[in-house]
């Protein structure tokens, strides 16, 4: 289109004009498109997100019922209650332990790291009760019997064999290393004849068992 004079006397470039206001509008557009790719990612990111979120809360639903937890005896020791409040059985159960003898006396302050527990299985709705007892053997000598047990960390794997590790903050975590190698010691396993009394005498049913979904 030629150039046209307006009323001033000026000439206006239509072509000028238009490629112009041609060349706002894709910006305008890429802009806009842009917004709109910013917030499709956003949402997609936060869909997956929760999905993940959602995945993780139905596969922990039987691992969160699984807990231990101190007991503390009358003459100033401690031991450890393991826990399955769910209604499936868990396995490869292993708890890192520390023991502290003479724990009633207030300058007592030894400390013994100890090998490993490992309990095979654990059935539905349990308790294993493990009192300084079934270390005695383990602390020699020093063991007294206000030997107070603390658990450092506990494995297992849940009734789909995912495998889940619980802090002695309590914090539950997916997945976990074999223990051995996390603490370079070997494991007791529950054919030690402590432990397996134990086992045998689990408490069942315990108070709070509910369903895994």
């Amino acid at each position: 289109m030629p150039a046209t004079r307006s009323r001033g006397g000026r000439a206006v470039d239509w072509n000028g004009t238009a490629t112009l206001l041609t060349g706002i509008a894709a910006v305008a557009g890429l802009f806009f498109t842009g917004i709109s790719t910013y917030y499709g990612y956003q949402t997609a990111r936060d869909q997956l997100n929760q999905s993940v979120q959602d995945d993780y809360e139905l596969d922990s639903r039987q691992a969160e019922r699984v807990s231990i937890w101190l007991k503390r005896e009358k003459n100033g020791g401690a031991g450890l209650v393991l826990t399955n409040r769910s209604q499936s059985p868990i396995s490869d159960v292993y708890v890192k332990v520390s023991a502290v003898p003479g724990a009633s006396k207030q300058k007592s302050a030894s400390v013994y790291a100890l090998p490993v527990l490992n309990i095979r299985a654990l059935p539905p709705c349990s308790a294993v009760s493990l009192p300084a007892e079934v270390v005695r053997k383990d602390i020699g000598p020093a063991w007294t019997p206000d030997t107070a047990l603390d658990a450092e960390m506990l494995w297992f794997r849940d009734a789909e064999g995912r495998p889940w590790s619980r802090e002695h903050t309590g914090a539950l975590v997916h997945g976990w290393s074999t223990p051995e190698e996390m603490t370079g010691q070997r494991a007791l396993s529950n054919e030690m004849q402590p432990l397996r009394r134990q086992v045998t005498h689990a408490q069942r049913p315990v108070e709070g068992c509910g369903p895994d979904a």
